[in-house]
């Protein structure tokens, strides 16, 4: 399991700015080894504690900062339902997790703002895709990525046509159809008898399609992500007529869905979705290198460019780092050889301002980016 890290999710992290503000990644298993991973994250805070210290917190100061982290370590039933990979950030007293759905590698940062560049993949829709199970029976909502899929927490979704048209078990003798909605915003069902003909039940079908996708749509508010459908096709197809989500594919994975896995639906969905993917990262690609286009490889340029909102689209490679600092008033950009404490990446620094002026960005492993460097940029102007 693991949750949906949204781009206004990002717009809140990237808004931290405390004196000490903590970063901390690992990787997870989604069943058993959880106490390995509990014993991972300890080692962690510890590393955490001494960083802490060096920027001048006293020991009862560290304690109080790591204490909501602390709580975790016990936590039997936080480590039964994680993902592949985790994100903890503490500032100001607060704490946010994130259970990620691709594996990360340990990292500690400790600096006046959190440190998101390893939640990219996460949050990019060029990164990771939908699937919605959908039939009368059973619904499901799935995220995937080129590596799996997993299963979401349905909470606004209506979980099966009963549940959509709040279906009441005290009468049996009926079964509900077109629901209308009360001023207090509340579903009002209504009923029909068991002899009610195909106008009905077809009636019924929209309804519970439309409950759905309400649902789809709140929970994938502010995504551009694409969206694979999966069920029979009359279903498919009256989903595909109604719904207001406006990056449904249009390959869907046809048949029943209720019994199949994640695994297999990232099987039958990863070679719909994967050709969208490479097109978009394949044309920024090309964009860049073909020189037609201004660009640039120096990360104090990128930086100040992506403060000012004229990156693009932007490439960075997946777990480099570049220590130092940016003085945004002065418009400063100060490189460090080493970490330096207090220090933030400047690749995460340049990530942020470029997805938050709505520009695109590729987090990619070294061998897929355009040129030989960490991070490349394609301007606006």
């Amino acid at each position: 399991m693991f949750d949906v890290v949204r781009a206004p999710d990002l717009r809140m992290l990237a808004e931290v700015h405390e004196p000490h503000c903590l970063s901390v990644y690992l990787p997870t298993h989604t069943v058993g080894e959880t106490i390995q991973d509990a014993v991972r994250l300890k080692n962690l805070l510890a590393r955490a504690a001494r960083e802490l210290g060096t920027a001048g917190l006293s020991a009862v100061e560290v304690e109080a900062l790591l204490a909501p982290a602390t709580v975790l370590l016990a936590d039997e039933n936080f480590w039964a339902h994680q993902g592949r990979g985790l994100a903890l950030f503490i500032a100001g007293g607060d704490i946010r997790t994130y259970r990620l759905p691709d594996p990360v590698a340990e990292l500690v940062v400790v600096a006046d703002r959190l440190h998101v560049k390893p939640l990219l993949p996460s949050v990019t829709s060029g990164e990771f895709f939908y699937v919605l199970a959908l039939s009368q029976n059973r619904v499901r909502l799935l995220r995937g990525s080129r590596y799996a899929v997993n299963e979401l927490a349905l909470d606004e979704i209506p979980d099966s046509l009963a549940h959509a048209l709040r279906f009441d078990d005290r009468e049996p003798q009926l079964q509900s159809h077109a629901a209308t909605r009360t001023g207090t915003g509340q579903v009002a069902p209504a009923f029909h008898g068991q002899g009610a003909g195909k106008d009905a039940r077809d009636a019924d079908a929209d309804r519970f399609v439309a409950v759905v996708d309400a649902g789809v749509c709140q929970h994938l508010a502010d995504s551009t992500a694409p969206l694979v459908l999966a069920g029979v096709t009359d279903l498919v197809a009256r989903y595909r007529r109604l719904s207001k989500y406006a990056h449904i594919v249009d390959e869907a994975i046809a048949g029943n869905p209720e019994l199949t896995s994640a695994a297999e639906f990232h099987d039958r969905a990863w070679p719909i979705i994967s050709p969208l993917f490479d097109t978009a990262r394949r044309a920024a690609h090309e964009r860049v290198l073909s020189r037609e286009v201004p660009t640039s490889t120096s990360v104090d340029e990128v930086v100040t460019a992506a403060h000012d909102g004229r990156v693009r689209s932007l490439f960075v490679q997946l777990g480099a780092h570049c220590w130092g600092r940016f003085d945004d008033e002065r418009r400063d950009v100060e490189q460090h050889d080493a970490r330096q404490p207090g220090d933030r990446d400047l690749l995460d620094v340049a990530t942020l301002d470029t997805l938050l002026a709505g520009g695109r960005v590729f987090a990619v492993e070294r061998q897929d980016l355009p040129v030989d460097e960490p991070l490349v940029a394609e301007f606006r102007y």
